[in-house]
């Protein structure tokens, strides 16, 4: 399965594993993937950069997209697309000209670093320096601003403190137990909103601190996954029509077979990373199960629309359709708002879905 989802894209891309990768003077022109312990990324890529690494420095330019898993993160360079980061520590000091995310123990934004896009910061503790141009939304244990902020800010934390260098020109509004503590020679030219939260037992408010954020999230995720969708009934029809297929002729098997997937493919892809020899085969496997479980959730929502719209369809009942999609969609995203019931069932349907990719992925091939 996972050998034909890498097929497609596998001459347009470079991988790059080593227990230190260092790159300088280069110019690479197809997506690039690398992994390992240390990573130092210097030159410049056309393309999207994916990297996997204990120890994180991108010195170079990226024109595609940015995403990074690892230890401890330092982009000294510059992004011209989105970026996301997943890791211990992030340390930004160059530009970022897309959207940002990043989810860290610790982020520090200095104050040469700027950031175009909107952002989305969470983490236990930020020091921001930096120049933030477009929306920001924080979720932090303790956050120290200091820097320049271009647009509206919403913050939830435990802390706040507001420095005396800090600039803030869009309307401030944060969730904390306190005030913020704000600094005197800091100017903040918009409103500042202050909602109390008094104790985290408080539900209440907690809900009312975090509405904000969390209907970003259900937005954002329903619209990725209804891209998704769209990509998959128009561009890969074929596919996505046969995928559909076996889930709903043969659900009981694609389940177990997507309980399987999610089991046994991180065990082995672990085994063969840890092996010199197997390790690209390793990180090539990682890299398709995370694209299944990617495309897994705009797949069930297929399925769903397909077994809805069957009860009531005559003939070529499971044919697939962006608009049968949409409805499934909706229903599946409406599902998170009822308690255990709905969980249980996007979490059946998302295996189904992973199971049938599964399945008839590894029947192409091996045909």
């Amino acid at each position: 399965m996972l050998f034909l989802l890498i097929a497609n894209i596998a001459s347009a891309i470079s991988i790059k594993t080593g227990t230190e990768v260092n790159t300088s003077n280069q110019k690479i022109s197809d997506n690039y993937y690398v992994a390992g312990g240390s990573v130092n990324l210097d030159g410049e890529y056309e393309k999207d950069v994916f990297i996997a690494g204990g120890d994180i420095t991108i010195s170079g330019q990226i024109n595609g997209d940015l995403t990074v898993v690892g230890g401890e993160t330092r982009i000294n360079g510059k992004v011209l697309g989105d970026t996301r980061i997943i890791g211990g520590r992030a340390i930004i000091s160059g530009e970022v000209f897309g959207d940002l995310f990043v989810t860290s123990g610790k982020i520090d934004l200095t104050g040469d670093a700027k950031i175009t896009g909107e952002s989305i910061f969470v983490t236990a503790e930020m020091n921001q320096s930096a120049k933030l141009e477009n929306p920001v939304k924080i979720l932090a244990g303790a956050i120290f601003l200091d820097g320049i902020i271009a647009s509206t800010t919403d913050i939830t934390t435990q802390k706040i403190v507001v420095g005396e260098s800090a600039e803030i020109s869009g309307d401030l509004r944060y969730y904390a137990p306190n005030k913020a503590v704000v600094a005197d020679g800091s100017k903040i030219s918009g409103t500042v909103s202050f909602n109390e939260i008094k104790t985290i037992r408080e539900r209440g408010v907690v809900k009312s601190a975090i509405l904000n954020l969390l209907s970003f999230w259900i937005i954002f995720k329903f619209l990725t996954t209804l891209i998704l969708a769209f990509i998959a009934v128009y561009v890969f029809r074929i596919f996505t029509q046969n995928v559909t297929n076996l889930a709903v002729t043969s659900m009981v098997r694609s389940f177990f077979s997507g309980i399987g997937i999610l089991i046994f493919i991180p065990i082995v892809s672990i085994i063969l990373l840890v092996s010199l020899i197997a390790l690209p085969i390793g990180f090539i496997f990682m890299l398709g199960y995370i694209f299944v479980l990617i495309i897994a959730p705009a797949m069930s929502g297929i399925i769903i629309g397909s077994l809805i719209f069957g009860i009531f369809e005559e003939g070529n009942k499971h044919q697939v359709t962006f608009g049968k999609a949409t409805v499934g969609i909706v229903l599946l995203t409406a599902l998170q708002f009822v308690p255990v019931i709905g969980e249980i069932t996007k979490f059946i349907f998302t295996i189904v879905a992973v199971g049938a990719i599964t399945r008839y992925t590894y029947g192409y091939v091996v045909r």
